[in-house]
């Protein structure tokens, strides 16, 4: 595992570390709460194949703009003094995480060093916090914790959803073994059919001038897991 606590969420280096490689806030694209494989992964391997070609971020260098992401970002200090002063845990931020080969990433929103855990927060809209209180998250974000800790190697995951206008929700997420066997085999399997692909078009032989690959001399290798 690597920790790069030197960087900032959503700065230029770290769009570049997730450049590429599959992220946990899409591992959803890769298998899906029941544990089989999603629909979505041919697709999502192509988006990564193409961000290492041209060395590009497909949704691109900046969230800011997305009405959703906004308000996360202008409620997550509340969001975490808040959770903080629930709990009693003491958190601290982290920039960015991948496997020992840096083939898969995740951002957790902070860290709870003194356990071996994560935090994740969510500032969600009105209608969907009212979903979380009526329904619970459910699966929504299995993917997404599960391989947090694939990746981090985490005890758990606390996850915290707030909300300025309505009650909070806080729920503990622990490891689920079989679920992360899946999980892993998947990633592996994901991104050797990604390097692949990588690779096939590379052979083809036409390359636009002036544009370095993401990966130009040894691509991450096919490990998909975090010692899980």
């Amino acid at each position: 595992m690597r920790i790069y606590n030197e960087i900032r969420q959503r700065s230029p280096e770290w769009f570049a570390l997730r450049r590429g490689i599959p992220t946990t806030s899409n591992f959803n694209r890769i298998i899906l709460p029941n544990g089989k494989r999603s629909g979505q992964a041919k697709k999502y391997m192509h988006q990564l194949a193409y961000e290492r070609l041209m060395n590009v971020n497909w949704e691109g260098n900046d969230l800011s703009n997305i009405a959703a992401v906004q308000r996360g970002i202008n409620l997550e200090a509340k969001a975490v003094e808040v959770f903080q002063y629930r709990t009693g845990l003491e958190t601290e931020p982290v920039g960015f995480i991948t496997n020992d080969s840096g083939s898969i990433g995740c951002s957790p929103d902070r860290l709870i060093t003194a356990n071996n855990e994560a935090l994740e927060v969510k500032v969600p809209t009105g209608p969907v916090m009212c979903g979380y209180l009526i329904d619970g998250i459910e699966d929504a974000y299995r993917a997404q914790l599960q391989g947090q800790i694939l990746i981090g190697g985490f005890a758990r995951v606390h996850f915290f959803a707030y909300s300025d206008e309505l009650p909070a929700l806080y729920t503990v997420v622990e490891p689920d073994r079989g679920f992360l066997i899946l999980l892993n085999q998947y990633l592996v399997e994901f991104n050797q059919e990604l390097l692949a692909g990588v690779r096939l078009i590379r052979e083809m032989g036409y390359w636009p001038i002036g544009i370095p690959s993401a990966f130009p001399v040894t691509e991450p290798d096919d490990e998909g897991g975090g010692g899980q």
